[in-house]
């Protein structure tokens, strides 16, 4: 926990930042695994392909949560401050009650 962003100098401060609403934007992330198949001659071939053209390789329907990967991702107090300027989020609110909704 050493060094989470609750540590860091300055945390503190964000206790000053208020909210219009009382909601806060805070970034997440996680993983996802899936499998493609490419068409090649031997397996060499088709990870060389598939390396080559991984952009454009549209992504899987049925992909799997990787266990565990869901987190904040905030790396310091200016990503949680700057955060609060996106537009595009989720319709998930946490309450201050503690309450999910979505």
């Amino acid at each position: 926990m050493n060094n989470s962003i609750y540590s860091r100098p300055y945390f503190n401060k964000l206790k000053d930042v208020k909210s219009y609403d009382g909601k806060f934007i805070i970034p997440v992330s996680w993983q996802v695994y899936s499998a493609i198949r490419v068409e090649a001659e031997n397996l060499q071939e088709a990870l060389i392909r598939a390396q080559e053209h991984i952009d454009s390789i549209p992504l899987s329907s049925d992909p799997e949560y990787v266990d565990g990967s869901y987190k904040i991702n905030i790396q310091d107090v200016e990503d949680a401050i700057n955060a609060q300027e996106y537009r595009s989020m989720s319709s998930i609110l946490i309450k201050s009650d503690g309450k999910i909704f979505s």
